[in-house]
């Protein structure tokens, strides 16, 4: 409920914004189009803990403290360097999983996974493909970032009671194929201009299981595929 609430606030911020500027013509001139999408980047990322959207929205205000106060600096160079600024942050302080859990099978750019409890998969500016046939799963984590990553998780298996897929995307997209048996619970998943599909239908039977998606995507696209 969290997610819904700070995610409505902020398109009503933007619908707000546009709406008072059609009958307030000079708005723009203290209240502008970087204002706005640097608070909606901070609300969005501050309370979901997403460390590259708040960069994101660092940038913006940048663009906005340089337009008003009319300082001396390439607002666009400030830009992109406070952009990759927050890339690289995020890559420090995001959580760290032990190496000795994942399954790296190197193949190209295709990775193996099949006796694992823990699988981190990623991509970074590139495109990747894992094949996870493990029984004996309790998570996988999913990364993309500047690329397209697929995950085909067909042949897995969890072995736990809350089984769970964190994924983090930002401007990539992940292809994730997963059982019929397997129902998607998305609730804990945040994804502010970003979209979630779901490609197929769920088959109950007796190894029915329910998947939570955690995590945050940003300028993303996740596909479930069954």
């Amino acid at each position: 409920m969290k997610r819904y609430s700070i995610w409505t606030f902020a398109l009503l911020l933007l619908a707000a914004y546009f709406i008072v500027s059609a009958f307030v013509p000079n708005l723009h001139l203290v209240f502008n189009f970087d204002l706005v999408f640097a608070l909606f980047c901070l609300i969005i990322g501050l309370p979901n803990r997403n460390i590259f959207m708040a960069f994101l929205g660092l940038a913006f205000l940048s663009n906005y403290v340089h337009d008003l106060a009319n300082l001396n600096y390439s607002e666009w160079t400030l830009f992109v360097g406070i952009l990759l600024l927050g890339i690289v942050v995020n890559q420090v302080f995001k959580p760290k999983r032990p190496v000795s859990k994942f399954y790296i099978s190197k193949k190209g750019q295709t990775s193996y996974a099949d006796d694992e409890r823990e699988v981190y998969a990623k991509t970074f500016f590139s495109e990747n493909s894992y094949y996870i046939t493990s029984q004996n799963l309790d998570r996988v984590y999913a990364d993309a970032k500047f690329g397209e990553l697929n995950i085909d998780l067909c042949q897995a298996q969890f072995m736990t009671d809350s089984p769970e897929i964190n994924i983090q995307v930002n401007f990539g997209e992940a292809n994730i194929r997963i059982p019929r048996n397997w129902r998607i619970n998305d609730n804990h998943l945040s994804r502010p201009f970003a979209s979630l599909e779901i490609r197929g239908s769920h088959l109950s039977d007796e190894k029915d299981i329910t998947v939570k998606l955690k995590g945050n995507v940003a300028f993303g696209q996740v596909n479930i595929i069954y």
